[in-house]
Parts: structure tokens; sequence; C-alpha cells
């Protein structure tokens, strides 16, 4: 029978503040841990940190399949690829780490399983150059990224022709192929939280509550100070101020002053603006059972997908949301919310030259300055749902209906359809591509930096190799070289080095009695060599 394992080089559970990428990250990981559809789980992370918090979650809530989850050092990835028979490897972020597995994978692995990943933000000016790594004749048909909507995907796309075109790629450069699958909520979790009056003291009800959830930012998610526009606009047409309150609840940046100037703003318009800065779940929870509106006009490309429309609809709320990126496929205008159109500049270049010298909060605060929101419509939405409390629970009921098919019990199975497809797709049966450019071959470049090297040599063991050998001496290990260099290593290289012996003869019979790749043999026999233990005859 033959054992299915899931792999992957992130935790997916980190600690920390709810950031979208982190919420969605371990909403994932619980929706496979419930589904358990695999025989084994192997996470490769990168720090015993990172695996202690993560195992620390999984064996809170997972406690009957802990026994199959497995955290391995990534020094011993590459044996086991040539061991194990994986399914898939899914990572967290389609940008760091895809197309350098997709390399081991060809190189070591014995059966050529998938990989998938998933996107977040997308608009970073280093991942132009990022993603040109991703493109490679070394994909299989089995290999995907995952867009969380059908914008980002586009967004995808557009990269890889933009790259093509401009680095006169051919045709053999290639990319996973592009499927869609939305990030998920609990929705029962956030109904249940959603209902829940907590802190009555939190926000009264004298007036119309309207709620906008994410960053406080300029240059991150959504510039707010439209919504701020369109109530000074709305006062100008008549609309009573002193019948709503807004709401505004997210990260801060404590060095960011957009706070203190939004405040000024609303005082000197006559609107009453509340501020919770870094509310953990329980605060978010609270505010949407208090809420009547919910509001969200994302204009940053740094938004991808929208949880917090989500999160919102299985609360129950009338969203009114801009329409851009992913919010304009999770609400349907006047249906289940507003849509409020939004202008955008038919050219960038000014940013475009400028983005990769610039930090990335300073080129999209460029960039979310360059896209305006209507707020003639945004105002004339929320003074009807202001005044239409039948019109909210009208919105806010289709919106909660609508959000069901996000519940991650139903995305899950989105995942495991999709890896079962991978897992039969037709593919080349030799992957022989074998080099990466963004693979440095350091002993090619830096090989004038020696006076010469070892591997044509003939070695036998030095004094101190024969005192080692005979137990008599006893070498030092390092703790990072550890997974590489461990006794029984030692002992077979020093036993097979007792007679002098060719380098390459010496690697190939230490590669076969230990079953290593000859990669890992000779840094066995570079350490032997640099420890003294084996000499150059």
């Amino acid at each position: 029978m033959i054992r299915h394992i899931w792999g992957t080089l992130d935790p997916f559970y980190e600690a920390g503040p709810f950031l979208g990428r982190i919420e969605a990250n371990t909403g994932f990981l619980r929706a496979l841990l419930e589904a358990d559809p695999f025989d084994e789980y192997h996470f490769f992370v990168s720090s015993e940190k990172t695996a202690s918090t993560c195992k620390a979650f999984i064996k809170q809530n997972f406690t009957a399949i802990h026994p199959k989850i497995s955290f391995i050092p990534r020094t011993r990835l590459i044996q086991c690829l040539q061991n194990n028979p994986y399914k898939v490897f899914h990572l967290s972020d389609c940008i760091n780490y895809p197309v350098h597995l997709a390399l081991l994978r060809n190189k070591y692995s014995k059966s050529l399983f998938s990989i998938t990943s998933i996107t977040h933000s997308l608009s970073y000016s280093s991942y132009s150059h990022q993603l040109l790594k991703q493109l490679w004749p070394g994909w299989s048909a089995k290999d995907a990224i995952i867009c969380s909507s059908a914008c980002g995907r586009k967004v995808l796309e557009n990269y890889f022709e933009h790259l093509h075109k401009y680095y006169r790629l051919s045709a053999d450069f290639t990319h996973p192929q592009l499927v869609t699958i939305p990030l998920g909520i609990n929705t029962e979790d956030i109904a249940s939280a959603a209902k829940k009056p907590g802190n009555s003291n939190l926000l009264k009800n004298d007036k119309v509550n309207i709620l906008c959830l994410g960053r406080i930012s300029c240059y991150s998610k959504m510039d707010v100070l439209p919504i701020l526009r369109s109530f000074q606009l709305g006062k100008i047409y008549g609309l009573n101020l002193d019948s709503v309150r807004l709401v505004m609840a997210g990260g801060v940046d404590q060095k960011d002053d957009t706070i203190k100037k939004l405040a000024l703003f609303a005082r000197n318009i006559g609107l009453e603006l509340m501020v919770f800065p870094n509310p953990d779940q329980a605060k978010k929870m609270e505010l949407m059972h208090h809420a009547d509106i919910f509001v969200s006009m994302s204009d940053n490309p740094q938004e991808t997908f929208g949880l917090t429309i989500l999160e919102a609809g299985a609360a129950e709320l009338a969203v009114v949301a801009s329409d851009y990126n992913g919010y304009k496929e999770l609400i349907k205008d006047q249906e289940n919310g507003f849509l409020i159109p939004t202008l955008g500049p038919d050219s960038t270049e000014f940013i475009d030259d400028l983005a990769p010298i610039l930090f990335d909060s300073e080129s999209h605060l460029l960039l979310a300055q360059s896209c305006a929101v209507d707020i003639h419509a945004l105002i004339k939405a929320l003074s009807l749902l202001i005044v239409n409390p039948d019109l909210r629970k009208s919105l806010g009921a289709n919106l909660k209906k609508s959000v069901q098919d996000y519940d991650w019990s139903r995305v899950i199975q989105q995942y495991l359809e999709l890896w079962d497809n991978l897992y039969k797709a037709e593919h080349r049966e030799s992957m022989d591509i074998t080099s990466h450019a963004a693979h440095t071959p350091y002993a090619q470049i830096f090989k004038h930096y020696t006076t010469n090297s070892w591997i044509n040599s003939v070695l036998s063991l030095s004094k101190l190799g024969q005192a080692v050998y005979k137990k008599k001496d006893f070498p030092v290990i390092y703790a990072g070289m550890s997974e590489m260099i461990d006794p029984q290593k030692i002992r077979m290289l020093l036993f097979l080095s007792r007679a002098p012996i060719k380098s390459s003869n010496l690697i190939a019979r230490l590669s076969a009695s230990l079953d290593l790749s000859p990669s890992v043999s000779r840094i066995l026999v570079s350490w032997a060599v640099k420890q003294g233990l084996l000499q150059t005859s």
C-alpha cells in the first residue's frame, strides 16, 4: 500500500498579530488537519524556534493525529526526497521557494510529486525579480500556483507575460499552471462570536455604527480618507452626521501619524470617530456585534483577496466595498452589498522607475494615491443603508448566505481535489533539468580562492584519523553540521580510508555504504580533510 505524504517548507502557523496572511495560513492548516487526508505530514521548517511554535499549536489542537506529524531539519530534505513517497509539497507563499524545491525534486526524488503554493500580496517591487526565477523549463504538469482570486491570477498572468517579453525568453521557459481557490474562514465560529454582546460599553447603539476594519495606514490595504471625505460630502447634501459613528479598527504603525490627521478631519466635519488600534480577535468580534454597516474601500495593490469582507458577511453585516481587486468577486452590487466604482491611471511610469529604490511603503503610498474611489457613489450607498435598517438586514442576510461557500470545510475540499488531479496528471518520464541560474555553483565561481582541490587526490587516514578510528580521540562536530556529520558516517568514512584511496572511489563507496547522495558524501569528505582526519598523498 502506497503511503501518501504531505510535505511543506513552511510552518503555516505563526505566532504574532492577526495579519491577513497569518490568519489565512492558520485557517488552512486547521482545515487540512481536521480533514486529515494524508498518512503523514512532514514540516521542513527553517529553525527550531519556528518548529516549536508550530508543534505546540498542533499538539494543543490536534492531539489525535500528532503522531503522524514530523518536524525535520531542512538539511535532511534531500535524504527525505530520496526515501519517501511524497504526494504533494504545499508552500504558504508562491514567491520564495517553489522553483528551488522543484530543482531538488527533479534531481533527487524517486517520484515526481506535485508542488503547489498560494498567492498573498503580489505588488512588491522585488516580485518581478522573484517571479523571473519561476520561469524555468523544469516544471511539471503536476505543479500549480494557487491564486486566491481571479484578479490575483490575472496579475500573475500579466507578470509572466511581461517577463517573457522583456527578457526575450523562449517558450521552454514556463511557469506552473495557475488555478483559483479562494481563501476561507470558519463561518460558524465568526457568526457565533459576532452574536455575543461582549463588552456592552465598547460601542453604544445610539447611532448607526459603521465599521472599517483593516490596517489603518495610507500606504497599506486602503486609504480611509475617502470614507471621511464622503461623509463631508454627505453633510453638504443634508446627511445628519449626528446619527452615525465611524469606527476604525486595525493594525497601527506607531511611527505613522495617520490616525491623528483622520481624527482632526473627523472633528472638523462633525463626525464621531472611534479608533481601536491593533485589536485582538475577541475585540474584532465585539466590534462586529455592535456594527450596523461594514465599509472597506481598498485602493492598494498590496491587497489581493479580502478576508474581512468574508468575516463581515459571516457576521451578517451589510457591506459597502470598493470595486477593486478580489472584493469584486465577493460582492455582487445591490444583491449582497454595494460595490463602489474606482478609477486608476493608464500609466504609472514615474512610480515604476522609482519603486526599486524606494521602500515598499513609499511606492505603495504613491500607487494608492493614484487610485480614486468614487466618494459620490460611496455616500449614496452609505446614506441608503443609514436610513434603511431593512435594507441593511436584507443585504447582510444575502451576504451571509453567499459566504458559506468560503467556509474552510468547503475550501479545503477544493485543495484535495486539485492535489488528486495533479497526482494523476501525465508528465514527462524523465525530468532532466538539473540546474537553475539562481542556484550559485560556489565551487566553480570561487575555485580560484583555494590553492588546490582534493577532488583528484589520493586520500588516506592521518595520525589524527587513526586515533579517532581507534576511539582514542573524538572529532568536534558543530551544531549546524550535525545532520550531515554523525559518528556512524565518520566511522564508515575512516574505515573506507584505512588504505590510500582515490577521492572519486571514496565518494562512490561512501555513498553506496550509507545510501548518501554524492553531494553529501563530498561534504563529509571535505569536513574530514578540514578536520585533519584525512590527508592527501
